[in-house]
């Protein structure tokens, strides 16, 4: 038996030439080919309408990227769109108002009102036949969530997302999965920073090579954040700016900054609490906050409502809080004697 007839026991670098193509950015470093790029935030924001504009572009390449740069996609390209949550009415509408080439939009079965789910393996061959024969540039899967019966806390998620991962290498394309964050910290701003907002479990997150975060750091700015949290192909670019309205997406590069504000409920809630709880006279710091805690106030929420209401006073052993004046209201200042539970007299 000669060498080109042995069975081979391995694979060496050569080998992995002809076995997968190389990562390429369409729109660098945003989406790259052969890889699962993750779009996640809290729900209504508007992650759909993000897909709806990445494949706007994807089937319009003319058009460029959301930072006008040019965006590395064939002409007359095709877009395989799989729902999991039984959004197709809706999504009928949006491709007429955003004027897209519905010819060019693949559902991958042959009833359109059909979901695709990821934990069943006949659907992952189907899907595989889709992709070779339509060969599109972008799949868009929205959203996980609905896409398995899984428990997307349980480490067996990777299970789920591999297979998906495997097809997007495969056939060498862009994919955009959709999906959701974690509650935030008690009376801290709803913004995303890090992996571990992503909902469930740590493979999620793994799986993806590229994570968007979508959020809302400052409200009274009127724009939206998109955001690189990860990228295992490329350095991470500075965040975006953005307004979803009935005309599509409206992109600018500047991004809100983070405002630090707390929900206005729960701040009003502790300035009313320290006002009740000083009226009387200057008390050590540590009963303040451990009262404030049985009624459900966060310490930074409490720090934050201290500010220009209470002065600070250090004692032989302990720090005292005394009333200073109070503003209930961001432009309502009102003196403490008028102030009685809450309430102004």
């Amino acid at each position: 038996m000669n060498e080109s007839t042995k069975h081979k026991l391995y694979s060496t670098a050569e080998d992995l030439d002809s076995a997968v193509e190389s990562f390429t950015f369409p729109a660098h470093p945003w989406i790259a080919r052969g890889v699962v790029t993750l779009l996640v935030s809290a729900p209504g924001l508007g992650k759909t309408e993000i897909a709806l504009d990445v494949g706007r572009r994807f089937l319009n390449p003319e058009l460029g990227w959301f930072d006008g740069r040019p965006l590395g996609v064939p002409p007359n390209s095709k877009i395989v769109w799989c729902d999991t949550e039984a959004f197709q009415g809706a999504l009928k509408d949006r491709f007429a108002r955003l004027g897209l080439p519905k010819g060019r939009i693949i559902f991958p079965f042959s009833d359109p009102l059909s979901d695709v789910k990821l934990d069943q393996p006949d659907h992952i061959a189907h899907l595989d036949r889709i992709l070779e024969e339509v060969k599109p540039s972008l799949l868009v899967v929205d959203s996980l969530r609905g896409s398995h019966k899984g428990d997307e806390n349980d480490s067996q998620m990777q299970h789920l997302l591999s297979p998906l991962s495997k097809l997007v290498q495969k056939h060498n394309i862009c994919c955009l999965v959709i999906h959701h964050i974690n509650k935030p910290a008690p009376d801290t701003p709803d913004v995303i920073s890090s992996i571990h907002r992503v909902r469930g479990s740590s493979a999620i997150a793994a799986q993806a090579r590229i994570i968007w975060t979508l959020d809302d750091p400052d409200p009274d700015s009127g724009y939206l954040r998109l955001q690189m949290i990860k990228n295992n192909l490329a350095a991470r670019i500075n965040p975006l700016g953005l307004k979803v309205t009935d005309s599509g997406v409206e992109w600018t590069s500047n991004a809100p900054a983070q405002s630090g504000k707390v929900p206005v409920g729960q701040l009003q809630k502790a300035r009313e609490f320290l006002v009740t709880a000083l009226m009387k006279g200057p008390r050590p710091v540590s009963d303040i906050e451990k009262e404030a805690k049985q009624q459900g106030i966060a310490e930074i929420t409490l720090k934050r409502a201290s500010k220009n209401i209470v002065v600070k006073t250090k004692k032989a052993d302990h720090w005292e809080w005394a009333i200073k004046y109070v503003s209930i209201n961001p432009d309502d200042f009102i003196n403490p004697d008028d102030f009685v539970k809450g309430r102004r007299n």
